[in-house]
């Protein structure tokens, strides 16, 4: 700070005035300091003391330069040597031209691989869907060009000066894919009581984060369900949705799902149940892939019903009405189609 209120530092001019105050400043400075310098391009130079340092640069360039030094430097590819051209150097030069372009189009290929393998994933999780022909088809393609990129590096490595000839990467030109799934309910079972209504599904998060359901329990009273618990797991976690409540009556078993069973049929009966005056869910079963099925006692209300996962589709969760019981329970369910494949001009919004 003191040097620049003394005006040296920042834009200064370079004269015997500056010299005046830079002696004005060291001798008036009550800190310990310090002159050190230092000169490149000249041999041996006589440097100068500090009280000569400003008359030193006015003469700098006047010196005469003894001792080059290089300062900066651009390269270029060997095939600008003079009178190098026409030899092996230029046919290397070409070659190692085309492996970096190709190296570039290595990436592209592990990424469509990476996209196609998340889908794959997806398909494979939600219960082998498997009607995706066109991802089927370009994964292959996938797998032939990595293998055309992989052996034209390989050949360069090898024999350098050797012609290659580029390789056609189909893959390339299909787009890259986004997994599409359509969604539906069922039928709503129950009344029109419940004051609380409920939906345990996010669509826009669900598949992202791997969503599926990982445990059911029922709470119920006599032969009325009086609460549902659902724990869904993701790449989040665990989080469990409670339907109604379980603060009366007997609660079932923990129905454990492994990662590859799903609800596959519901089946009960709802109506007015006189002990309660309201219209509300009784005698529920949840049946699973696997053959098990998770239930409540049995005695019937007036109205039965039976619901069956539609072919190709999945469970995904539920919805409802509630309140101190399950009033209304519906079945969210999906469904895979095959994937969309999108260029870098195209709008991403079209995708979902």
């Amino acid at each position: 700070m003191e040097m620049q209120a003394k005006g040296l530092l920042w834009a200064v001019s370079v004269d015997a005035s500056f010299q005046i105050k830079l002696n004005e400043f060291c001798s008036s400075q009550k800190l310990i300091c310090s002159f050190d310098q230092g000169i490149s391009g000249i041999a041996e130079p006589k440097l100068p003391k500090a009280d000569g340092i400003i008359q030193f640069a006015l003469d700098f360039a006047s010196l005469p330069l003894t001792a080059p030094v290089i300062i900066s430097f651009e390269t270029e590819g060997y095939e600008h040597v003079p009178s190098i051209f026409g030899t092996h150097f230029d046919r290397l030069a070409n070659n190692r031209d085309l492996i970096v372009v190709f190296n570039a189009e290595l990436g592209r290929l592990k990424q469509l691989q990476n996209d196609i393998s998340c889908i794959k994933e997806a398909y494979s999780f939600y219960g082998d869907f498997n009607n995706d022909t066109i991802l089927k088809s370009v994964d292959a393609e996938v797998e032939e060009d990595l293998y055309k990129v992989e052996r034209l590096i390989e050949r360069y490595f090898a024999a350098p000066t050797e012609p290659n000839t580029p390789p056609v990467l189909t893959s390339l030109t299909r787009g890259t894919p986004k997994l599409q799934y359509v969604t539906d309910t069922s039928p709503e079972f129950g009344g029109n009581g419940g004051y609380t209504k409920c939906n345990d599904v996010n669509t826009e998060s669900y598949f992202a984060q791997g969503t599926r359901i990982g445990a059911i329990s029922m709470a119920y009273l006599s032969n009325i369900v009086t609460g549902l618990g659902i724990t869904y797991t993701s790449d989040n976690g665990l989080r469990t949705v409670i339907h109604g409540s379980y603060g009366e009556g007997q609660e079932t078993s923990m129905l454990l799902l492994s990662p590859r069973e799903f609800v596959t049929k519901i089946t009960g009966s709802y109506g007015i149940a006189r002990e309660y005056g309201c219209n509300i869910l009784a005698n529920l079963r949840i049946y699973t892939s696997d053959g098990r099925c998770l239930a409540t006692t049995s005695g019937m209300l007036e109205n039965k019903f039976e619901w069956n996962v539609p072919e190709g589709c999945f469970v995904m969760g539920f919805a409802g009405k509630c309140g101190g019981y399950v009033d209304k329970l519906q079945v969210i369910y999906g469904r895979f189609l095959p994937a969309r494949w999108y260029h870098s001009r195209e709008s991403l919004s079209l995708l979902y």
